[in-house]
């Protein structure tokens, strides 16, 4: 992922809870509970925090690597964690559903 494409997805993100903030506070917006989507997203929450959690140790034993950083698992030319890694960043996207929450619940 590019750096712009990233800046990109948090200045939308700024945008919406600034904007959805001002629609949901003026009095003619009821707050909106979607609990089936929020359920969905928790459950979904869960797995995807326990599977970077599991992978996470299985590549660390894998690639022998140790408690203190610069150890013998480290490559630069076989970065082993650099697909775990681009799943927690994309993760993060993922996590601004719950601003999104709690903007329509207001």
């Amino acid at each position: 992922t590019e750096f712009h494409t990233a800046v990109s997805i948090a200045i939308a993100y700024l945008a919406f809870v600034f904007i959805g903030s001002f629609v949901m506070s003026s009095s003619s917006m009821k707050p909106i509970d979607p609990y089936p989507i929020k359920f969905f997203y928790n459950v979904s929450q869960i797995f995807l925090c326990a599977y970077m959690t599991i992978e996470a140790f299985m590549v660390a034993y894998r690639g022998n690597f140790g408690i203190l950083p610069g150890g013998a698992g480290y490559s630069r030319d076989n970065p082993t964690v650099a697909n775990l890694l681009w799943l927690f960043y994309a993760s993060k996207i993922w996590d601004f559903w719950d601003t999104i929450f709690i903007v329509l619940g207001k």
